[in-house]
């Protein structure tokens, strides 16, 4: 008995849904009962979360989070919030009945009573009972942009591999990760502070894009970025001299062509004579200079 006029009784576990009438007994023989709809329990399933988007989002929270909902339609008299972080604190949610749907505001971050990385959870009270839905874990990430590509250009068939630095990269640890080459989305990795991809092939001819990195399915979000990539002819080679030399190496070998007046090409530019390593090139008044490295036993030109 919770009150002179009111006791409380705990719902026994049922196979299936269904609706049955309510009675009292003070002796486990005797059942006392309206028999009318006010005394009548109906048994429901559960409401189950099948999608909530975005799951990462800013420490300062302000993200809006949208839960698809099935089965919520018996709990929609109920007082519907949401936890973040780990915490006990609820976000008030606001219920889109026609498309079942929930809506919560990220709350910001805080580390004292939170987890930056933590399911959510929807909380459904009907002042007597609080339900606890576990829905998608929820990545808090500190305030992250872009400041630089390495290198900052690159052939227009792709496959440049290029570092990309910035600002709290190392709050991404563990999520899906993407390059942004203008819409051209490509994988990514992280490795210490700094995210890794190879460009993908341009099909516009040379142009400067701006490069972003995309986080989490779908590029849920993508950061701030003004650095850019300049897509450029790739180069080709029409003319080298002298076309031999010792098979010690040292041999200065100047190469001319197309499209290798790229700036600072040295930088981003190198040679290979046959399966040896790179060697450095140098930009000089007709083209390229590379200094040939001695000859592998397996090297073939």
């Amino acid at each position: 008995s919770i009150s002179p006029n009111a006791v409380s009784c705990m719902v026994p576990k049922v196979a299936h849904v269904d609706v049955v009438n309510v009675t009292l007994s003070v002796d486990g023989e005797r059942h006392l009962g309206t028999g009318n709809n006010h005394s009548q329990f109906a048994f429901v399933v559960e409401p189950q979360v099948t999608s909530a988007a975005p799951s990462i989002g800013w420490t300062n929270g302000g993200d809006l989070i949208t839960f698809e909902v099935v089965d919520m339609a018996p709990f929609y008299s109920s007082t519907i919030s949401c936890l973040f972080g780990g915490s006990n604190d609820p976000v008030k949610a606001v219920i889109d009945i026609e498309n079942s749907s929930i809506y919560c505001v990220a709350p910001e971050l805080k580390k004292e009573t939170m987890e930056e990385r933590a399911l959510i959870e929807l909380s459904i009270d009907d002042s007597i009972n609080t339900i606890r839905i576990p829905t998608k874990e929820y990545t808090y990430i500190h305030p992250s942009i872009v400041t630089k590509i390495e290198p900052p250009l690159g052939s227009i068939r792709g496959g440049s591999l290029v570092k990309v630095t910035g600002v709290n990269f190392s709050s991404m640890t563990g999520l899906s990760l993407f390059c942004l080459f203008g819409n051209d989305v490509v994988g990514a990795a992280l490795q210490g502070d700094d995210i890794f991809c190879r460009s993908p092939e341009w099909r516009g001819g040379s142009k400067k894009i701006i490069v972003s990195v995309g986080i989490g399915n779908n590029t849920e979000m993508v950061l701030e970025s003004h650095a850019t990539f300049e897509y450029l002819n790739h180069p080709s080679i029409s003319q080298i001299r002298p076309r031999f030399g010792t098979p010690g190496g040292g041999t200065a070998v100047i190469i001319t062509g197309n499209a290798l007046a790229w700036m600072d090409a040295h930088k981003y530019l190198s040679c290979r004579f046959g399966n040896s390593s790179f060697v450095p090139a140098k930009a000089v008044e007709d083209g390229l200079l590379c200094v040939s490295p001695p000859l592998m036993s397996d090297a073939s030109m």
